[in-house]
C-alpha cells in the first residue's frame, strides 16, 4: 500500500510538475519552484519502485512484523499534515480582500477594515487528531482492514490538495 502510494503521488506530480518547468511564455508557475517538485516527486516515485521491489522478495511470517504498521501510521499522518496545511490560516467573507502583510481584511464597497476570521484552531486540531489517531488507531494490527484504505486515502487527499493547489489551479 505504502509503496503505491508513493509511486503514483509521485508521478502524477511528475506528470503536472514537468510541463510547468518547461513552460517559456505566460507562464503562472515559477520554473525553479517547478524543478524542486519534480526532483521531490521523482525521489518519491523511486522510494515507491524500491519499497515495492524489496517487500515482494521478503518472505511473510504468519504473525508479520509490526513495522509496516509504523509505515501506516505515518502515512497517516502526513496525509492530516498535508490536510492541514492547504487550509488558509487567515479567511475573510467574500468580495472582501484580504492584505497578507497586516492580516487585516479590507472592504473597498463599505470602505472598512476588520480582522480576518483565525483558522489556525482548525489546523492544530486536524494536525494533533492526525498524530492521535496516526500513533494509535491506524497503527493497530488488528484494524488494518479500515486502516489501510483510511490511511492511502488521508494521503492521497492530502497530496491531490496540494498538487491540484499548487499546479492545477494556477492554470
Amino acid at each position: 500500500m505504502t509503496a503505491a502510494s508513493l509511486l503514483v503521488v509521485g508521478v502524477a506530480y511528475l506528470l503536472v510538475a514537468v510541463p510547468a518547468m518547461n513552460c517559456t511564455r505566460g507562464c503562472t508557475f515559477s520554473q525553479s519552484y517547478a524543478a524542486l517538485i519534480s526532483a521531490a516527486a521523482l525521489a518519491l516515485a523511486t522510494a515507491g519502485i524500491a519499497i515495492g521491489s524489496s517487500i515482494r522478495r521478503r518472505p511473510v511470517q504468519g504473525n508479520g512484523d509490526t513495522d509496516w504498521t509504523w509505515a501506516l501510521g505515518v502515512l497517516f499522518i502526513v496525509g492530516m499534515l498535508l490536510i492541514a496545511a492547504r487550509i488558509p490560516q487567515f479567511v475573510c467573507p467574500d468580495g472582501v480582500t484580504l492584505d497578507a502583510n497586516v492580516s487585516i481584511c479590507i472592504d473597498t464597497v463599505h470602505p472598512r477594515r476588520f480582522p480576518p476570521s483565525d483558522w489556525i484552531w482548525l489546523k492544530r486540531a486536524i494536525l494533533g487528531l492526525g498524530v492521535l489517531l496516526g500513533l494509535t488507531v491506524v497503527r493497530s494490527s488488528r484494524w488494518v482492514w479500515i486502516a489501510a484504505p483510511v490511511a492511502a486515502a488521508t494521503w492521497f487527499l492530502g497530496a491531490g490538495w496540494l498538487l491540484f493547489d499548487s499546479f492545477l489551479r494556477l492554470r
